[in-house]
């Protein structure tokens, strides 16, 4: 069945102002693109806190639906309360992920990370390019 956490951290980091929800329902940061990890420490110190991210940023970028092998993203973008299914086949996703694994690593993986490699915003990072200001 499906894992659901009671604080998604990429929830946490669009209402911390860190990103927005990509296409293909991933955190995408306008420094690292979507070439992250997230975790969380709940706390009352006193942070420095930034605007809100309620929508996405990916405008008419297409690089992450046009290479997905499941076709699991429609094209849509994210905006604050949309619900994932609405732009994202997240069973699509983890089945040709599995499907491709088994066939061209002989392991059940279920990220691809396609997106991820093809998104600008890491390629950016990845080529060691200054994030626009």
């Amino acid at each position: 069945g499906e894992n659901f956490t009671t604080l998604p951290l990429k929830t946490v980091a669009t209402r911390a102002g860190l990103g927005w929800i990509g296409k293909c329902a991933l955190l995408v940061t306008e420094k690292y693109g979507s070439a992250l990890r997230l975790g969380s420490i709940l706390t009352d110190a006193p942070l420095p806190v930034a605007e809100p991210v309620n929508e996405s940023r990916c405008g008419g970028c297409m690089a992450c639906t046009n290479a997905c092998p499941a076709h699991a993203p429609t094209g849509a973008l994210w905006y604050k309360g949309l619900d994932r299914d609405a732009f994202f086949n997240a069973a699509a996703c983890r089945k040709t992920a599995r499907e491709r694994g088994v066939k061209y690593a002989g392991v059940a993986e279920t990220v691809c990370g396609k997106c991820i490699a093809v998104c600008p915003h890491t390629q950016r990072y990845i080529n060691g390019e200054a994030a626009p200001r």
